[in-house]
């Protein structure tokens, strides 16, 4: 995978939960996307969504919401997608997700 170099940036000092109420189907710019407890999988050939992470197109991911540092609100327009691994790795390295 080819990163972007925002491993920091994103989660050295901010917090972030998976959206799980993401549920459902979307369709926007002629792309489908299925949600299911903020885990989502683009599900129309031609389609894929590109993670600030990974200069690397995908079709399946995760919708992290940011935090406040204790878990307790949300930050509005804070929402970005990311690979599964990616998911992982910002826990076990930064326990940057809840």
């Amino acid at each position: 995978m080819s990163t972007t170099g925002r491993w920091q940036e994103l989660f050295e000092h901010r917090k972030w939960r998976v959206l799980e109420e993401a549920s459902g189907t979307v369709v926007q710019d002629g792309a489908q996307v299925a949600f299911r407890r903020g885990k989502f999988e683009v599900v129309t050939g031609g389609h894929a969504y590109a993670s600030p992470l990974s200069t690397n197109l995908a079709l399946r991911g995760v919708v992290l919401q940011e935090t406040d540092p204790d878990g307790a609100h949300d930050i509005a327009g804070s929402r970005i997608a990311v690979g599964q691994p990616a998911v992982k790795a910002a826990r076990e390295q930064f326990q940057a997700v809840w």
